[in-house]
C-alpha cells in the first residue's frame, strides 16, 4: 500500500492507497511536529481505521513547508520501511515545467497539472482552495505553463474581521439572496458570491488566452466545495491524492544522494508563491529533465 502524503500551508492530507483505490483519508492541521510526534499521530489515524501499518509499502510526499518536510520524510520511511519519494528535482513526474522561473513552482501546482491531465485530459485549469488559491493552466500538450495565484476566502476574510471592529466573523456560507438584509447575510453574500465572481473571473481569462472556452476546470483543495466551486467547474475535492500512472519513479542519482542531504537537512529558503523553495527541494525537475520542448504528446479525454 502507498501512503501520500500532502503538506499545505493550513492542513496536511494524508491518503493511503491500495493499489490505484484511495482506502482512506485523513485531514490534519499543518503545524511543526517532530518524528516522533508525527509518527504517533499517524499510526493512530491508521489505527482508528483498524489499518495494519506493517501493509504499507512505500510512501510519497508533496510540501509547500519547508521546515517539516524532514520529520514528514523521516516518519514516512519508518512507517513504510523505504525512503519516500519526495515531490521536486529528480522525480519523473511527466509534467514539463515552461515558465520563468520552474524553481518557483511548487510541487502542489505540478502534481495538480499531473492529476488533472490524467483525469479529465488536456487543455485544463486547475483550481486549489487553499491558504491561496491557486488557479494551474494545463497545456494541450501537458506542460504546466502557469497560472494565477490570489488571496484564500478564509485568508481574505481573517483579514477583513481583523481591520473591521464592528465586523464579527461569520459561517461561510451562501445566504439566500446576494442582497443582504442584515450585516451577517452582506458578509455572507459579499464572501461567496464574490469569491465565486472572483473565480469566474479569472477562469473566463484563462480559457480566453488558451484559445479553449471550454476546458474543463477541476477543482481540489480544503475549500473545493466550497459554494464558489459549483460556477467554476466540476468539483473534484482531493485530485492530488489521486496518483494518476502510479507511485513517481526516482532517479538513482537522487536516492545514492539521500542520506547525504537528509544530513544537511532541507532548505528553508522560501522564494516566491509563498512556500516554494530552492534547493533540494525545489519542483520543476521535468523542465530539466525536457529542456524547453514539450514532453511527448499525449491524447485528449472528455472531460
Amino acid at each position: 500500500m502507498l501512503l501520500a502524503v500532502d503538506v499545505g500551508n493550513t492542513s496536511s492530507v494524508i491518503g493511503l492507497f491500495d493499489g490505484e483505490a484511495l482506502a482512506a483519508e485523513w485531514r490534519i492541521a499543518t503545524r511543526y511536529r517532530t518524528t516522533d510526534e508525527l509518527d504517533v499521530t499517524l499510526r493512530g489515524l491508521l489505527a482508528s481505521r483498524s489499518i495494519d501499518a506493517s501493509l504499507i509499502t512505500a510512501g510519497c510526499l508533496s510540501t509547500t513547508v519547508p521546515p517539516v518536510q524532514q520529520a514528514w520524510e523521516e516518519v514516512l520511511q519508518r512507517v513504510a520501511g523505504v525512503e519516500p519519494i519526495t515531490v521536486g528535482p529528480g522525480v519523473k513526474t511527466g509534467v514539463a515545467v515552461r515558465v520563468q522561473n520552474p524553481r518557483e513552482v511548487g510541487p502542489d501546482r505540478i502534481a495538480n497539472a499531473a492529476a488533472a491531465a490524467a483525469t479529465v485530459g488536456t487543455p485544463s485549469i486547475v483550481v486549489d482552495f487553499g491558504t491561496a488559491t491557486n488557479f494551474d493552466v494545463v497545456a494541450p500538450d501537458g506542460a504546466f505553463i502557469g497560472g494565477s495565484i490570489a488571496p484564500g476566502l478564509e485568508v481574505s476574510m481573517e483579514a477583513l474581521f481583523a481591520r473591521a471592529a464592528r465586523l464579527g466573523k461569520v459561517e461561510l456560507v451562501a445566504p439566500p439572496n446576494a442582497i443582504g438584509t442584515a450585516t451577517i447575510d452582506s458578509l455572507q453574500s459579499g464572501a461567496v458570491y464574490g469569491f465565486a465572481g472572483l473565480v469566474d473571473g479569472i477562469v473566463g481569462r484563462l480559457r480566453e488566452e488558451l484559445g479553449e472556452p471550454t476546458c474543463p476546470v477541476v477543482a481540489t483543495g480544503g475549500a473545493g466545495q466550497a459554494p464558489a466551486v459549483g460556477r467554476a467547474g466540476q468539483p473534484l475535492v482531493q485530485l492530488r491524492l489521486r496518483p494518476p500512472r502510479g507511485a513517481p519513479r526516482q532517479s538513482p542519482a537522487r536516492a545514492g544522494g539521500a542520506q547525504r542531504r537528509r544530513a544537511r537537512g532541507p532548505s528553508v529558503s522560501p522564494i516566491g508563491n509563498g512556500g516554494a523553495r530552492c534547493g533540494r527541494d525545489a519542483p520543476g525537475c521535468a523542465a530539466r529533465r525536457w529542456g524547453s520542448a514539450a514532453p511527448p504528446p499525449r491524447r485528449r479525454r472528455a472531460a
